[in-house]
């Protein structure tokens, strides 16, 4: 399934923090281009991706902007669901930095 969705989703993780480029493939993504548009690489290279122990699924730190990934979902979870609540929190980012910017001039 991985192959049809062009990216890689490493599924057993241990709780760590890693770079967005932990998931290959996701800069490639059109999606993920019209998310950030000319600033794609400049995000992905700063955003972080921290997997946790806590219950649920994905989301963004309020305090860093990273994204926070349940390990227990990242491995059990539907792997599209998965895929999906990746690019979905990749808008979440996306909306946090623009208003980060915009509030405070910094990213």
């Amino acid at each position: 399934m991985e192959s049809k969705l062009e990216v890689k989703i490493v599924r057993n993780v241990k709780v760590t923090v890693q770079p967005s480029t932990f998931f290959k493939g996701f800069d490639s993504v059109e999606v993920v281009q019209r998310i950030f548009g000319k600033k794609k690489l400049e995000v992905l290279q700063y955003l972080k991706v921290e997997f946790s122990v806590r219950s649920g699924y994905i989301g963004v730190s309020d305090l860093d902007g990273y994204l926070i990934i349940s390990a227990f979902y990242l491995k059990n979870g539907n792997l599209i669901d998965v895929y999906l609540d990746i690019i979905h929190e990749q808008v979440n980012v996306n909306s946090l930095w623009m208003k980060r910017i915009f509030l405070i001039g910094v990213m």
